[in-house]
């Protein structure tokens, strides 16, 4: 058999930049927010309507199991998070740049990659056209977009 050249990796995981681990440190404050905001907002509720209305025990009970729906789902993003943030890698997988708007007016220069729209800043708006491959950077478990590179001839095996 002879030996058939390896196509490009399209899926890889390299480590986190200092910039990334900052920018999921900020990213994993905020649902952590919304929780405090979410357990102090049904319990002011719940405290309000039990007052008001002393026999409507179904109420409350929706109430609790919204209050621990939230709770659960915002605690499930914190860990995936966090998760991401101990692991210390992202993942780059390969992608192609279907479509692109601007609207230089607003400041608004979106990429569509893989059917989601990715907003990006005007130089790296300018630096691509459509149907150029490109490295779309996310977190492996939470599944954040960090950004994008450019697939170029050095960068592909290096990897």
């Amino acid at each position: 058999m002879r030996d058939q050249p390896t196509p490009p990796p399209t899926d890889q995981l390299v480590a986190l930049t200092d910039a990334e681990r900052i920018y999921l440190r900020s990213r994993q404050a905020m649902p952590l927010v919304l929780l405090g905001f979410a357990v102090i907002g049904m319990l002011a509720l719940l405290y309000v309507l039990v007052d008001q209305y002393p026999q409507r025990a179904y109420l409350y009970l929706a109430i609790g199991i919204l209050n621990a729906a939230a709770t659960w789902l915002l605690y499930r993003v914190v860990v995936k998070l966090r998760r991401d943030m101990r692991g210390g890698k992202k993942r780059l997988r390969r992608a192609q740049i279907a479509k692109m708007t601007a609207e230089p007016e607003r400041q608004h220069y979106i990429l569509v990659i893989e059917g989601q729209r990715h907003r990006v800043t005007e130089a790296s708006y300018r630096e691509y056209s459509p149907g150029d491959s490109v490295w779309v950077a996310t977190t492996p478990a939470a599944g954040i977009w960090l950004g994008i590179l450019p697939v170029t001839p050095a960068n592909v095996n290096e990897r």
